[in-house]
């Protein structure tokens, strides 16, 4: 069953790579992402814009990786000219955003911050849970 499940949904995302389907909580997810794709060290920019942004961003320090949290003000998404100017600033790995962060009701624009983020070679994770 997972297989076809597997083989349907690279058809539906028009992916030629594996699809991975995670049996476990949104957390688990998240954390699955980190031990995946971090080695203690990695520099990750996580953009916290309430409870999940936090969360990532604890769960890949506890793994050793370089957290830079960049906050938006409470109730907003992030501030385009304040992650461009941090990605002037340092190189990272990769770029954390929550794409609908339900602890405050802000929606990130994931379009712009993907933008940005590919002027800079770095690696973008979304959680859209």
């Amino acid at each position: 069953i997972m297989d076809r499940a597997d083989k349907k949904l690279m058809r539906v995302f028009g992916s030629k790579n594996e699809i991975l389907i995670l049996s476990c909580s949104g957390t688990g997810g998240l954390e699955a992402s980190v031990v995946n794709m971090f080695s203690p060290g990695d520099k990750l920019l996580c953009i916290n814009c309430g409870v999940f942004g936090k969360r990532y961003a604890d769960i890949a320090r506890a793994y050793g990786v370089d957290v830079t949290e960049l906050k938006s003000e409470l109730g907003y998404g992030i501030r385009m000219e304040a992650l461009e100017k941090e990605l002037e600033k340092n190189h990272y790995k990769a770029v954390y955003a929550t794409y609908s962060e339900t602890s405050t009701g802000i929606k990130n624009d994931i379009k712009e911050i993907g933008d940005i983020v590919k002027k800079y070679d770095s690696l973008f994770i979304i959680d859209a849970v």
